[in-house]
Formats: C-alpha cells, sequence, structure tokens
C-alpha cells in the first residue's frame, strides 16, 4: 500500500512516516506542501493520503485545495484530511470528497487504524 503523509510540519510528518515503516508500511513518503503533493499524487498513485489542511507560508495552495484537485484528478485516492480546527472544516472535507477527517494532535496508533478501515472499505493493498 502506497501512503503519503502532507504536512509542513516537517518534525511530525517525518514521526508519521517513521512509525508507518516500522509498522510495515514500507512505501511511505512525505511531502511538506501542496505542489509536491500534487505531484506525487499524480505520479505515484498513493493508496491513501494523509493531509494537514494548513500548509504554511511556502505552499502555492492548502490541502483543501490538494483535496478539490485530487478528488477530480485521482479519485480512487483516499484522502485523509487533518486539522486542529475540526469544527470549522470537517464537513467541508468530506464534502469535497475527503475519506475521514481527524484532528490533530493524533496519536499515530490513529494512522494504522484509518489505514485498516480504508483496507476493510475496498483499497488495494
Amino acid at each position: 500500500m502506497k501512503i503519503l503523509i502532507v504536512d509542513d510540519e516537517t518534525d511530525i510528518s517525518e514521526l508519521y512516516v517513521r512509525y508507518l515503516k516500522r509498522s510495515g508500511f514500507t512505501d511511505t513518503m512525505v511531502a511538506h506542501n501542496s505542489q509536491t503533493a500534487i505531484e506525487l499524487i499524480e505520479k505515484d498513485r498513493p493508496n491513501l493520503v494523509v493531509l494537514d489542511i494548513s500548509l504554511g507560508a511556502d505552499s502555492k495552495g492548502t490541502g483543501m485545495d490538494v483535496l478539490a484537485r485530487v478528488s477530480k484528478t485521482a479519485p480512487e485516492c483516499k484522502i485523509c484530511m487533518m486539522s486542529a480546527y475540526r469544527e470549522e472544516y470537517e464537513k467541508i472535507c468530506l464534502d469535497l470528497g475527503a475519506y475521514v477527517f481527524i484532528s490533530k494532535p493524533f496519536q499515530p496508533d490513529v494512522l494504522l487504524e484509518i489505514i485498516n478501515r480504508a483496507s476493510q472499505a475496498g483499497m488495494s493493498a
């Protein structure tokens, strides 16, 4: 299973990548801005993208922009949106096509739960 973590907080995203790789998900990538995320999604077609809404000033778009584009160009890709602002964004993200929404901060084992749920929902491994 290919997994992409997209977060401008380098330490956090690298922590999740290391955790997933130790958990057996060796085909895990990371992006720190919207442009790199879109390039990796369109080129490598990950099964699951864990995507932060806020991608910082360096990014040319938000996580919402990435979600909107990927929902059209790669609808088979499941998107897990994340943000510290659940009340403001959860419904919007789900309406735009997100598979699930999680609140930050969260424990790394939450990612395993999401992967397992997505796999049970028919995602190819």
